[in-house]
């Protein structure tokens, strides 16, 4: 579920960040440099990774350091730690969703009033059935209507 909630995100950026991201984006920049470090590599082995136009070693030395926030393309910057560690992109994206999800499990129990023994449910169903509920024309973040009046 975990990867169809990045796919839905990545597909549809008018309807996010959504708020939680912060958050997301910091445990995906942790994934990542745990995999660089595991790997024994440095910032230049992932720069040289980059796949496209190159990208400079500090570039992913301020994305570990949570100084940049979203990169332009996300799945970009995975993709090069990914070639750069011989790691799977998909994995690294479903530890740093996996992590998120754990942490705002945390953080919704922390939000429960004391004495509140309601099952709490998993933050990625929550955000399922939030997009769901969402008028169409706001998932595709406006495009339908576009195609429809041009």
């Amino acid at each position: 579920m975990a990867l169809q909630y990045l796919a839905v995100m990545l597909a549809f950026p008018a309807v996010f960040p959504y708020p939680h991201s912060v958050d997301l984006i910091e445990s995906l920049a942790a994934v990542c440099r745990e995999a660089r470090k595991k790997a024994g590599k440095d910032f230049l082995d992932v720069a040289v990774s980059y796949p496209g136009k190159r990208l400079e070693a500090i570039t992913f030395k301020r994305f570990e350091d949570g100084q940049t926030g979203w990169p332009k393309r996300p799945e970009a910057h995975v993709a090069a730690y990914a070639a750069a560690t011989d790691t799977n992109p998909a994995d690294l994206w479903a530890e740093a969703l996996n992590r998120w999800a754990q942490a705002q499990a945390q953080t919704d129990g922390e939000d429960r009033k004391p004495g509140d023994t309601s099952p709490r449910t998993d933050s990625l169903d929550n955000m399922e059935r939030e997009l769901s509920a969402m008028p169409r024309s706001k998932r595709q973040g406006g495009a339908g209507r576009q195609q429809r009046e041009g």
